[in-house]
């Protein structure tokens, strides 16, 4: 009968052991990715699907203006690389915008400016109004 406790004793403690290294494994692969964002930065960005072509120069706010179904918008940015190591950039969108933000990566070396173009993209089936949300500029050592 002891022989029987005594194995499944050992059985649950390979079993607790198992899930303390699993846990452990991920807290530490959360800190590295953590640890490798450097900034982010959060744009308001705005887009109207209309059945008409209309143009928004506002520069605080990055609007794509008014689009057609089934057409696009793009808007510019200039980024500089102030950091001290390559970075990658990740830009996508957030709340209402995020389905016409189309995400992409860029990647600039130590000291590098490049202007990044924005792309939105507008689906055939998307319901005429205006879309408000933001768009992310998450910057990650490359």
């Amino acid at each position: 009968m002891k022989r029987k406790t005594k194995k499944q004793n050992n059985i649950l403690t390979f079993f607790l052991i198992a899930i303390v290294i699993v846990f452990l494994g991920f807290s530490i692969y959360s800190l590295i990715q953590i640890s490798e964002v450097l900034e982010i930065r959060e744009i308001d960005a705005s887009i109207i699907v209309s059945d008409k072509i209309g143009f928004d120069l506002n520069d605080s706010v990055l609007t794509f203006g008014s689009v057609l179904r089934g057409g696009g918008a793009s808007r510019q940015i200039t980024l500089k690389n102030n950091f001290e190591v390559p970075i990658n950039v990740y830009v996508y969108g957030k709340g209402e915008v995020k389905k016409f933000i189309i995400p992409f990566k860029e990647t600039l070396n130590t000291g590098e400016e490049k202007i990044l173009k924005i792309n939105a993209s507008v689906p055939e089936d998307a319901e005429f109004g205006e879309y408000w949300g933001k768009a992310i500029i998450k910057i990650k050592k490359a």
